[in-house]
């Protein structure tokens, strides 16, 4: 969004600039995109930008490839096809006797368009863990038990996996800094 708002700004600011007779156009400033700072700082160290002037008052940015960066653009914007959709297993839930509208509320999660979170409780032999164990059956799931979990691990976990279902059990035995990675 950045790199097609700065295209924008940048032809509209060599129009007005052609048109007004100012002279050259050194580029948009971070508020004319939108942007923080320190983003289009690493846009400059990843050769996407250009600082093109530099004053106390100021930085002036430009786009280092424009042609390129519009190829970008309409490849990234082409729709794309989507994974086939995860396939949940006829006997999903087989093992567990009883608990039949924990079954249906946990098969709706499953097909629901957006993420919903489900945090199971109850006393000890109610089924929970085999819930988990069950959901870790479903594809892209990772399954994790909270004390064995640190927060650079759980950060890894969910950087480099992505996973589409994450099942952590004995979730009370998380610290703060585990729960901030989550909600990050």
């Amino acid at each position: 969004d950045i790199l097609k708002e700065a295209l924008q700004v940048e032809k509209d600011g060599e129009e007005r600039y052609r048109s007004e007779g100012y002279g050259q156009y050194y580029g948009w400033e971070w508020f004319q995109v939108h942007a923080p700072t320190p983003r289009l700082h690493k846009m400059v160290t990843e050769k996407i930008l250009d600082i093109t002037l530099s004053t106390r008052s100021g930085t002036h940015f430009r786009v280092k490839e424009p042609e390129l960066a519009l190829e970008v653009i309409k490849a990234l914007e082409e729709p794309t096809l989507q994974p086939p959709p995860s396939v949940i297993p006829e006997n999903l839930f087989n093992i567990i006797v009883g608990h039949d509208n924990i079954k249906t509320l946990v098969r709706y999660a499953i097909d629901a368009e957006k993420a919903v979170h489900l945090l199971f409780t109850g006393p000890p032999a109610s089924a929970k863990t085999l819930f988990l164990m069950e959901l870790a059956r479903l594809p892209d799931s990772y399954y994790c038990l909270a004390q064995t979990t640190s927060q650079a691990g759980l950060a890894n976990l969910l950087f480099t996996y992505q996973p589409q279902f994450l099942l952590i059990d004995e979730i009370d035995r998380l610290t703060g800094e585990h729960v901030g990675v989550l909600n990050s």
